[in-house]
């Protein structure tokens, strides 16, 4: 590492306070543009004409780190973190989670709809890893799947209304859809319409699922044009609402134009539980649960992964049978969440905490910092540690610090915190 790096690290810890960083954008193309694009109202920031913004990223991944504003010369956050992780991260998140900081946070603008995909374990991202490593297939591949050897549990937190399909629908409503879709029974004719146990409804699942993803494309391609179809036909005589399905259906066909073949995840949308989130609201998502998300902004936090298995509906490379063997067929809605009276959303997720508050002027609060933490001030005008902070401001607070006081400026002042701990 370059003498001036580890000059600037050294400063960095002996001065122990919070820093300021600089995320980095994505221009995916599901992502908003204009003058009313999300993100960069929220940075403070003009897009270029015809620019997409689709994800803000703060974190410590190596595919786009944050950047330090304090310092000279470009560092990483990565690099800081690489440079003095027990200082940067705590003994505890060392011990527990390696020399990385846990978690990843990202600012997502969605207006058309993402891939159909889901994320693996621990223990399959590992073994992917590790095979792909053994096979030379290098990172940025279009052959690489794995593109880390962490698993990805992630939570959205809704900050507009929030459309997402997630996790299959409970046995009886995939029949339902069937029978409603009586040519989509050609897919697996066998497929019955009432099975009591739990163990045969996720058989079952499992195989209608299989068979819309497996089946030639000269035999699925036909039935996927006829559904949207047959659906578009009654759209025109009664206009579907945002509350039903097929309106995202015809939604994510038209995004890819009508002069593409009609993807085959247009069917499997109809098995998957349509979830909206109201600001405030939020969807966890376990490893292997299939998921799209359809339109809105939110805050996802999530384990620090990006090992994505897509299932269609994407410029980007689809790997179907690698997705197969990480899908669990659980026949149950998504978890949503609340948060409780301080702003605190509590999941399964042992990779992170999080924590959305919103004061009134002139509030404050006092926190002990047990491991790094991430600030996004997403309203407002705050103080951090006589740091002042305005809307779109984010800070890294390294484990060090020990306490900090964040203190609101402003009337509604909206405050996002990510920590380990």
């Amino acid at each position: 590492m370059a003498v001036s790096v580890l000059s600037a690290v050294k400063k960095i810890l002996i001065k122990a306070a919070p820093i300021r960083i600089e995320g980095g954008a994505q221009h995916y193309a599901w992502g908003e543009q204009g003058s009313n694009a999300f993100i960069p109202q929220l940075l403070g920031t003009k897009a270029k004409k015809g620019e997409l913004f689709a994800e803000l990223w703060l974190g410590a991944h190596p595919a786009l780190p944050a950047q330090i504003l304090e310092t000279k010369r470009s560092m990483s956050l990565d690099q800081l973190i690489k440079a003095a992780p027990e200082q940067v991260l705590g003994r505890a998140s060392l011990k527990a989670f390696g020399p990385q900081l846990p978690y990843l946070v990202k600012v997502l603008a969605v207006h058309t709809p993402l891939s159909l995909q889901a994320h693996p374990n621990k223990q399959q991202a590992i073994e992917g890893y590790r095979l792909e490593n053994k096979r030379g297939i290098t990172l940025g591949s279009p052959d690489r799947i794995y593109q880390d050897s962490n698993h990805k549990p992630e939570l959205l937190i809704a900050l507009t209304p929030f459309y997402a399909l997630a996790c299959f629908r409970p046995y009886a409503e995939i029949a339902q859809v069937l029978r409603r879709y009586p040519e989509l029974k050609s897919i697996l004719p066998s497929f019955p319409s009432q099975v009591n146990s739990v163990p045969k409804q996720s058989f079952w699942t499992r195989k209608l699922y299989r068979q819309i993803m497996l089946t030639k494309s000269f035999a699925i391609e036909p039935l996927s044009r006829a559904l949207i179809a047959k659906i578009k036909a009654a759209h025109a005589q009664r206009p579907f609402a945002k509350k039903e399905i097929e309106y995202w259906m015809l939604k994510a066909d038209a995004s890819f134009g009508p002069e593409q073949s009609k993807d085959r995840a247009l069917i499997a949308f109809l098995l998957l539980n349509l979830v909206e989130l109201q600001k405030g609201k939020a969807l966890y998502l376990e490893p292997g649960e299939l998921h799209t998300y359809l339109a809105g902004v939110g805050v996802e936090v999530m384990a620090n992964s990006e090992n994505v298995l897509r299932g269609g509906l994407t410029v980007k490379p689809v790997h179907i049978e690698p997705l197969l063997k990480i899908v669990s067929y659980n026949n149950r809605p998504p978890l949503t969440l609340k948060p409780d009276r301080a702003g605190r959303y509590y999941t399964p997720a042992k990779d992170f905490k999080i924590q959305l508050t919103r004061w009134r002027a002139s509030e404050k609060m006092r926190k002990k910092v047990s491991g790094a933490e991430i600030l996004l001030l997403l309203a407002g005008r705050a103080n951090v540690n006589g740091l002042n902070i305005k809307k779109g401001d984010a800070l890294f607070v390294p484990a060090n610090v020990g306490f900090y006081e964040i203190k609101s400026l402003t009337q509604g002042t909206a405050c996002l915190n990510c920590s380990v701990f």
